[in-house]
C-alpha cells in the first residue's frame, strides 16, 4: 500500500524538534550563567589561594626540575662527559661512553636525553645526535673559564650528604657539625670555585685598588711577608704565591682534613714561598713577626667568633700593612635579601647546610649565615676591633662578591 504523509503529523515533529533544541539550548545558557554566578560569588580569598597554590605548584616543580639537572651537572662533571663533548660536534651515544672511558651506552643514552631536555645540550632530530654549545662548555667545561659553574653541583652534593647530621642539630641533638665536616666534596667544590676567583677577579681587578695601587707594587716588587687566614687547601694561597714569587706566604688553617689537603697542594706545586701553618698548634695571635698584608676568602661568616679572629689580625699586622676580606654580598637584613637579593633563595639554602652550622658549631657561636656579614654590620665590628680604616667595595666584574679593605 502506498504510503502517504500527513503533513499536520510532520509538522508537529518539526515543531517538536525546534522546541526540543530550544530547550536544550536555553538549559546550557543556564547552567552557564548559573557557573558564572557561582565563580562571582565565590570568595575572593578562595579564588587567590587557589591561583596561588597553582603558581607555588609550577615553582616546585620548577625546582624539582633544577634539582634533577644539577644532579645529571655532577655526573657529566665527574665523567668528563663535558669535555669529551667539548672537542667536536655530533655525539651519540655509543661515541660518547666509549670516548669517555667505556662507559655503558644505554646510561649515557639517557644521560643525554636529559642534557637535552633541559636545554644544557642541543639535539639533532636528523641524525639523532648531541652536541655542548660554546656557552655550555664555558659553564661546565673548561674549569679556567672563569664563568665555570659545574662546582656547585659537587656543593648541592655535600648539602645532601650532610641531612642527617642537620636533622640532629635542628632538633638539638648535637652542635651544627663544622665547615670541614661536610668531607672532600665541599672541599672540591670551593677549591674549583676560588681558583678562576682569584686568578681572574681578586688579583687583577681587586688587588690594584687596595691601598691606591701599592699593595700590587710590594707584592710584586718587595719580600713581604702574607697571610692567608682560613685558607682551607691553600688553593687561592696558591694562585697568590706563584703570582708573587718575592713574597712569603703562610696560609692558616685549623681542619686537619683542609691542612692534608693544603700539604698535599703545596708539595705538589713545589712553591718555596708558602709555608702551610696549622693554626691549633701555631694560632695567628701568636706570631712574633707582622704581616704586611693578611687575606681572608670567603671565612669570615662562617666562623663562630669572628671577633676573636679581628683581634687577632690588629696584634700582627703591621703599621702600615692592610687586610683584605672577600666575602659574600648581602643586601644587609633579612627583609632587604628577601625582597632584593636575586640569589637569597640559594644563598640562604647554602647557608643552612654549610655556612650557618659552621658559625653554630661551638657554643656561642655567632652563626653569621651567608648572608650574614653585610657593610652596616662588618664595619662597626672592624672598628671596634682596633681598625681606624675600613672600605668596602662589590668586587669588579663579580659583584656577588663583597670585598673590605682594613687598615690600623
Amino acid at each position: 500500500m502506498p504510503m502517504t504523509c500527513n503533513w499536520r503529523d510532520a509538522g508537529l515533529v518539526a515543531a517538536g524538534a525546534l522546541g526540543g533544541a530550544s530547550l536544550l539550548l536555553l538549559c546550557s545558557q543556564l547552567r552557564t550563567a548559573a557557573a558564572r554566578r557561582s565563580v562571582e560569588l565565590e570568595p575572593l580569598e578562595v579564588r587567590q589561594a587557589e591561583e596561588r597554590k597553582a603558581w607555588l605548584q609550577q615553582q616546585l616543580a620548577n625546582h624539582l626540575k633544577g634539582t634533577t639537572a644539577m644532579a645529571m651537572v655532577y655526573l657529566g662533571d665527574q665523567l668528563k662527559l663535558y669535555k669529551t663533548m667539548s672537542s667536536r660536534n655530533g655525539w651519540t651515544a655509543s661515541r660518547l661512553a666509549k670516548a669517555a672511558g667505556g662507559l655503558k651506552v644505554r646510561l649515557v643514552q639517557e644521560w643525554l636525553a636529559q642534557q637535552a631536555a633541559c636545554g644544557i645540550l642541543d639535539f639533532e632530530v636528523e641524525t639523532q645526535s648531541f652536541s655542548l654549545p660554546k656557552a655550555a662548555a664555558a659553564l661546565l667545561a673548561e674549569d679556567l673559564s672563569g664563568s665555570f659553574f659545574a662546582p656547585y653541583a659537587t656543593m648541592m652534593l655535600a648539602c645532601w650528604k650532610r641531612m642527617p647530621t642537620m636533622i640532629q642539630a635542628f632538633r638539638g641533638q648535637c652542635l651544627a657539625p663544622t665547615y670541614d665536616e661536610a668531607g672532600e666534596d665541599l672541599a672540591d667544590a670551593m677549591a674549583r670555585l676560588h681558583v678562576p676567583e682569584a686568578r681572574f677577579h681578586f688579583i687583577p681587578k681587586v688587588l690594584p685598588l687596595v691601598q691606591g695601587g701599592s699593595l700590587l707594587k710590594r707584592l710584586t716588587n718587595e719580600q713581604i711577608l702574607c697571610a692567608d687566614v682560613g685558607a682551607s687547601g691553600a688553593d687561592v694561597t696558591i694562585e697568590m704565591a706563584t703570582q708573587f714569587p718575592t713574597a712569603t706566604f703562610h696560609a692558616y688553617e685549623v681542619a686537619n682534613p683542609a691542612l692534608h689537603r693544603a700539604r698535599a697542594n703545596v708539595k705538589q706545586k713545589g712553591l718555596r714561598n708558602l709555608q702551610v701553618v696549622d693554626a691549633k698548634v701555631d694560632p695567628l695571635g701568636s706570631s712574633k713577626t707582622k704581616y704586611d698584608f693578611i687575606m681572608c676568602y670567603d671565612v669570615l661568616h662562617d666562623l663562630s667568633d669572628p671577633e676573636q679572629l679581628m683581634r687577632e689580625v690588629r696584634e700582627v699586622l703591621a703599621p702600615d700593612g692592610v687586610w683584605v676580606i672577600v666575602d659574600i654580598t648581602s643586601e644587609g637584613d633579612m627583609t632587604n635579601n628577601i625582597e632584593s637579593h636575586p640569589k637569597a633563595a640559594t644563598y640562604y639554602g647554602i647557608s643552612v647546610c654549610v655556612c650557618l652550622p659552621s658559625g653554630l658549631s661551638a657554643d656561642g657561636g655567632r652563626g653569621l649565615g651567608t648572608l650574614g656579614f653585610p657593610p652596616d654590620l662588618a664595619e662597626p665590628m672592624f672598628h671596634n676591633s682596633g681598625f681606624s680604616r675600613v672600605r668596602s667595595f662589590k668586587m669588579p666584574g663579580l659583584e656577588k662578591n663583597q670585598v673590605y679593605e682594613v687598615q690600623i
